[in-house]
């Protein structure tokens, strides 16, 4: 980014080499009570996740082309290497009702505390401007309701339903945990619903899943399904950059941080034939539409 006039007035790509290393070490205790009835299940527990990340960056001019003269008079650029803190406090609640034979409903609530780096994987990493080996933190409070539902009108057929709210860990913190990870048979717990191949890494994302599925079986060994899927994210971060000061030199500060907000949806509809063939055999196919949409506002 550059300013003129004490104005901000666009961004320019410059052109470097980078050598780039982030570590993370995770540590993760979780405590859980199970109480079950014949008509009622209810699960609480609390969970603490904490670690450091190690960053690493090391960037130096490997083409001149582009770059204004005098913006970096030698050809390191930057030499980053600080740790910064992770913690995420989860306690949860879910209870299950079967209300009768062919219905039963599950509702839950969870309050997430997650702190985090600001700039989570952006070169050149975002740091505090009196401190470049400190970087910005994040923290972020959710309430995240859920709530599903599965029904069997008929023997032979089932409906089912779900709504989700939740906030993504770190890394793949989502990956240990004791917390139920499906509701009505729905999962919930996803390490990011954005490509990050796309979008680089959105930890600490919040999630919101609807989702709603008929299923039909028949006396011939034959399973069908329909269902929908929505999916949404957003995540609020930083994104790592230079800042020019046109009007004086082209010395560059410590790298700062850009604010982003990045948002994904996603849509699906899912058709599924299965048939069993005798005891230990079956065939199956399914067809899947989809369509996504990704914004990035800075």
């Amino acid at each position: 980014g550059a300013t003129s006039g004490g104005v901000f007035d666009g961004f320019a790509p410059i052109f470097v080499g980078e050598k780039v290393r982030i570590n993370p070490e995770l540590n993760s205790t979780e405590l859980q009570q199970i109480l079950e009835t014949p008509e009622h299940t209810t699960i609480i527990g609390t969970s603490f996740q904490w670690g450091d990340i190690r960053y690493q960056n090391y960037e130096w001019v490997s083409e001149y082309n582009g770059i204004p003269d005098g913006i970096f008079p030698v050809p390191l650029v930057i030499n980053q290497s600080f740790t910064a803190n992770f913690y995420h406090y989860n306690a949860y609640g879910y209870h299950t009702w079967q209300i009768a034979d062919p219905f039963s409903m599950t509702v839950g609530m969870a309050y997430d505390w997650l702190q985090k780096p600001a700039d989570l994987a952006s070169t050149p990493f975002a740091t505090e401007q009196t401190n470049p080996n400190v970087a910005p933190e994040q923290s972020t409070v959710q309430f995240s309701p859920k709530a599903g539902f599965v029904w069997q009108p008929f023997e032979q057929t089932t409906l089912r339903g779900a709504y989700t709210h939740s906030l993504s860990g770190l890394d793949n913190g989502a990956s240990t945990r004791l917390e139920p990870t499906e509701v009505a048979g729905f999962n919930q717990a996803f390490r990011s619903l954005a490509p990050e191949a796309v979008v680089g890494d959105s930890s600490g994302s919040k999630f919101d899943t609807f989702n709603l599925s008929l299923e039909q079986r028949f006396h011939t060994g034959t399973y069908l399904a329909v269902s929908g899927q929505l999916l949404y994210s957003q995540l609020d971060a930083l994104q790592g950059g230079f800042v020019f000061n046109g009007d004086t030199d082209y010395t560059p500060p410590p790298p700062l941080g850009f604010h982003q907000t990045q948002n994904y949806h996603e849509q699906s509809l899912m058709f599924t034939v299965n048939q069993l063939l005798g005891q230990q055999w079956s065939v199956g196919a399914n067809d899947r539409s989809e369509e996504h949409t990704s914004e990035l506002q800075s």
